[in-house]
């Protein structure tokens, strides 16, 4: 069963910056099981972005946070991860 997760996330050197980091990562994502349905910024503070994932399974979602690559890869960039939130509410709407 898919997973939906919603990200709120702050960054701190800007979206682009973000999205280079994850287009560097998307074949590994992709074969983990995960892709993002949306990620955005907010109009009037761009260090606040919102993601929604999508993920092929709860595994491949634990797969993804458990993964020191992709960590390390997050970390390196500075991209400023805060905070996440998973939204059963979303997760609903694939049922």
């Amino acid at each position: 069963m898919a997973v939906i997760v919603k990200g709120e996330i702050t960054i701190t050197k800007g979206f682009n910056h973000w999205k280079a980091m994850v287009f560097s990562q998307e074949e590994k994502m992709a074969e983990m099981g995960m892709q993002f349905l949306f990620a955005g910024t907010e109009k009037n503070d761009p260090t606040k972005l919102h993601t929604v994932i999508k993920f092929e399974s709860a595994e491949a979602m634990q797969a993804f946070s458990a993964d020191k690559e992709l960590t390390e890869t997050h970390q390196a960039s500075r991209c400023g991860y805060r905070e996440w939130c998973y939204d059963p509410n979303i997760r609903r709407l694939l049922h």
